[in-house]
């Protein structure tokens, strides 16, 4: 193996020790050098690939949304073209089923983030992403790179609430303290956004605020 490929398989298994012991034992059971104990590597591999442990945790946590967002987009490209609220009920289902098909993804993603500053604001920062991408998505805003200084207020708020909604609602639920199955959370979340959504359109029209058609569904 070349070195760059060595320091890359070192990379990666640091990452996979440090995703389960922070899904498992949490900020409490995850140090450098109990990274480096687990890995079996020595100290000067882990600072190779990471500057420091809030390094890691920020990669660990960008590794598991990067996958969760993965799983969702290649279930909702299965059903497209599909209605609305089709494409809704298949992103919150494929969203909440990988989350929860692995209870380490859970924690890392909503829990281990109110336990150290780097990780809570790397998941601020994600849901704030979130936000604009159906900021974006609502007013047919193609290019990333767009200012979304002109999106009317309302809009921006709607997202924000959703997003940020649905995040502690996926906690609640994987935690156990909300007692429903998991149609029963994609169902009726479902109905709320159709129903948000509706809200947002008829409260534009009586603002005057011109909203993008949707774009209709392509032909199979």
């Amino acid at each position: 193996m070349s070195r760059d490929a060595r320091t890359t398989e070192r990379r990666a298994q640091i990452l996979d020790v440090a995703f389960d012991l922070l899904g498992t034992e949490g900020m409490a059971g995850i140090t450098v050098r109990r990274v480096c104990e687990e890995t079996k590597l020595n100290p000067r591999y882990f600072y190779e690939s990471f500057p420091d442990l809030d390094a890691l945790l920020v990669a660990v946590f960008d590794k598991a949304i990067n996958e969760a967002v993965a799983a969702t987009i290649t279930a909702v490209a299965a059903i497209v073209p599909a209605e609305e609220e089709v494409v809704v009920r298949t992103t919150i289902a494929a969203f909440a089923r990988h989350v929860s098909e692995d209870p380490r993804r859970a924690r890392v993603l909503f829990m281990e983030g109110l336990n150290n500053e780097a990780l809570g604001q790397r998941r601020f920062d994600m849901l704030h992403d979130m936000a604009n991408t159906m900021v974006r998505d609502a007013m047919g805003i193609t290019d990333p790179a767009e200012p979304l200084d002109d999106v009317p207020p309302l809009i921006v708020i709607t997202a924000n609430l959703f997003i940020g909604g649905m995040a502690e609602l996926v906690m609640s639920w994987v935690s156990g303290r909300l007692d429903v199955t998991l149609d029963e959370l994609v169902e009726d979340t479902t109905a709320l956004f159709m129903v948000l959504a509706e809200g947002v359109v008829q409260l534009s029209a009586k603002r005057g605020i011109d909203l993008p058609d949707p774009p209709a569904p392509e032909p199979a």
